[in-house]
C-alpha cells in the first residue's frame, strides 16, 4: 500500500432571514472522501498480533506481498436544507423544512482470479489455451 490513506474535505454554509415573526434559513453541508478500503476487516487470526492488517487489494508479485494502489472508495455527498418558521400567535408556530441530498461516487477493487463468466464474459483462447479466469479491476458507481 502506497500513498496517502485518506483525503477528506468538507464545508458548511448557512444563511438566513430573521424577521419579527418569520425566519427562513438555508443550509448547505458537503463532504468528499477518498479513502483506502478496509472493508474486509482484520482476520481473526491476526487480531492478537497485527490489529491493523488490511487484506484489501493484496496480491502476490514475484513471491512478495503487494497492494493494488487504487483500492479506493471515492464519494461526495451534499445536503441542502430550507427551513421556514412563522409565529402565528403566542401559542402556535408553523415550521416547514425541505431537504435534498445528492450523493455520487464509486469504489474500485482489485479482484484476483475471477471467473470470466461471473462478469458475463466468454472464455477465450490465447495461444491454444482456454482462458476462463483472470485478475480484474472493478469500479462500482453510486449516484443518488
Amino acid at each position: 500500500m502506497t500513498g496517502d490513506l485518506s483525503e477528506l474535505t468538507s464545508f458548511a454554509l448557512s444563511g438566513g432571514y430573521y424577521g419579527k415573526k418569520t425566519t427562513v434559513k438555508f443550509n448547505i453541508l458537503s463532504g468528499y472522501e477518498k479513502t483506502y478500503q478496509a472493508w474486509e476487516g482484520v482476520p481473526g487470526d491476526s487480531l492478537a498480533t497485527n490489529r491493523t492488517y488490511n487484506p484489501s487489494g493484496e496480491y502476490e508479485r514475484n513471491g512478495q506481498i503487494a497492494y493494488y494502489d487504487n483500492q479506493t472508495d471515492n464519494y461526495q455527498q451534499t445536503h441542502y436544507q430550507l427551513i421556514f418558521s412563522r409565529e402565528m400567535n403566542r401559542n402556535m408556530n408553523i415550521n416547514v423544512a425541505l431537504h435534498y441530498t445528492k450523493g455520487k461516487g464509486y469504489y474500485e477493487n482489485y479482484e484476483p482470479r475471477q471467473t470470466l463468466a461471473n462478469y458475463d464474459l466468454q472464455d477465450f483462447i490465447l495461444g491454444g489455451d482456454t482462458i476462463r479466469s483472470t485478475d480484474m479491476i472493478t469500479q462500482k458507481w453510486l449516484d443518488k
